[in-house]
């Protein structure tokens, strides 16, 4: 039974190592919808998704309660973000109920004060987004932890740009 237990787990790691080098990712998180996405070429623009790592100090809170897994050998030993650019540098972004880009609201953004098991959020600052930042934002998920609480990312994080294959 531990040989085919084994057996399993090795398939398993095969399949997913053979998709990854042939440019899918796959999301188990809940910021987006879980399933199978597809690296695209080309760069990057607001609204496009992408597969992120984080700034460590921020992927360290993530990690401690339990909203991203260490298992990585990417991102500093993290697992990455998948969320949407929603703001580029010389955007403004507005933080009040919700989250407003331009002077426009940007949908489902309306904040949180704290998680599912009651852990308070700090709330991001507005202003203008600078040189070399984005935000990253994960509206299509009510409780998404994204930029409207840790702020601005770097552009160097982005990973790549993707387009879901197969979701449920």
């Amino acid at each position: 039974m531990v040989k085919f237990l084994l057996l399993i787990v090795v398939n398993f790691a095969l399949i997913v190592g053979g998709l990854t080098l042939g440019g899918f990712r796959l999301n188990l998180s809940n910021s987006q919808p879980v399933g199978l996405y597809r690296e695209v070429s080309g760069g990057w623009d607001r609204g496009d998704l992408v597969f992120s790592c984080l700034p460590q100090k921020v992927a360290a809170i993530a990690v401690e309660r339990g909203y991203l897994s260490t298992n990585a050998v990417n991102c500093g030993g993290h697992t990455p973000v998948l969320k949407r650019v929603m703001a580029l540098p010389g955007d403004r972004v507005d933080i009040a109920d919700q989250v407003f880009i331009n002077g426009e609201v940007v949908p489902n953004t309306d904040l949180q004060e704290a998680d599912s098991l009651g852990r308070g959020f700090e709330m991001a600052s507005s202003g203008p987004v600078a040189d070399g930042q984005v935000w990253l934002i994960g509206n299509e998920i009510k409780y998404s932890w994204d930029s409207r609480y840790y702020g601005p990312v770097d552009q160097s994080l982005i990973m790549a740009k993707v387009r879901p294959v197969w979701t449920f």
